[in-house]
């Protein structure tokens, strides 16, 4: 009788602790999810590739791409240099990403200095 009710008190108490712990990693997973979501929506807000960033300028791609690369040349000789005197972007596994409130700081620097 004495094991029985102890095999019965560790059920309850196993069922208990799985319940517990199914709440426990529902609640993280959607946390994780809601993070990923919005760092998905703040990264497509701010971040354009290359055609987009050609377009929110107001230049072809090429154009964009041929500068980049004309500056990178440039830049690399210099030992010091403006923050916006060249398109500012950033690489990641080979593909250039445009952050909006950068470009415009770039175009507004453009304009002022030229």
């Amino acid at each position: 009788m004495k094991n029985n009710l102890i095999l019965l008190i560790s059920a309850i108490i196993l069922s208990i602790s799985i319940i517990f712990s199914t709440v426990f990693v529902c609640n993280t997973i959607n946390k994780v999810n809601l993070v990923q979501q919005k760092s998905s929506i703040a990264s497509q807000s701010l971040l354009m590739n290359s055609d987009q960033a050609a377009e929110f300028i107001g230049i072809s791609t090429d154009t964009l791409v041929s500068n980049i690369k004309r500056e990178k040349v440039e830049k690399y000789s210099l030992s010091s240099y403006e923050t916006y005197r060249f398109i500012p972007y950033l690489q990641i596994d080979g593909v250039m990403y445009f952050n909006k409130s950068e470009l415009v700081k770039w175009v507004e620097y453009k304009t002022n200095n030229h």
